[in-house]
């Protein structure tokens, strides 16, 4: 992965970080186990990708869903 411009990556960073914020959610009110397991991997996924942009950020900034 290159580094890219700073504001890029944090964008990509926010980006990831409201997508498993909102996978997690979805996989939190699905009624269906298998949906919701789907969902909570998604959220993993995002979650993790953020992870990996905010070790090449240095630090993840705070988060708040918008």
């Amino acid at each position: 992965m290159g580094t890219g411009e700073p504001i890029e990556i944090a964008a990509r960073w926010r980006s990831e970080r409201t997508a498993a914020y909102l996978s997690a959610a979805v996989a939190a009110a699905e009624p269906d186990p298998k949906i919701a397991a789907l969902f909570a991997d998604m959220a993993k996924a995002a979650d993790t990708q953020a992870g990996l942009l905010a070790h090449t950020m240095g630090a993840a900034p705070a988060f708040a869903p918008s």
